[in-house]
């Protein structure tokens, strides 16, 4: 990470943490509002671990697929990555 990286800085409303605002889950879209509409923040982010962890892995297809792309197999089970690779 580079000193003008920390811009991108933002703390997960999961966890706490920090994390990088170009890596994290921000609930945007029609489908999640359905779907959670006491979470819908605009200006929450979330790791893509502690989204699962809260939500489980079936919430991950309904986010926008922009947001779907973010995750990675240590945030999913391998069955849920082959269905988001079969979703692209």
């Amino acid at each position: 990470m580079k000193a003008h990286d920390v811009r991108h800085l933002r703390m997960c409303e999961i966890c706490g943490s920090l994390a990088d605002d170009r890596e994290t889950i921000r609930p945007r879209g029609p489908h999640f509002e359905v779907h959670y509409p006491e979470k819908y923040n605009l200006k929450a982010h979330w790791h893509p671990g502690c989204y699962v962890q809260k939500f489980g892995e079936d919430a991950v297809f309904i986010l926008a697929a922009e947001e779907r792309r973010k995750f990675r197999l240590c945030d999913v089970s391998r069955e849920t990555m082959l269905k988001l690779l079969e979703s692209f």
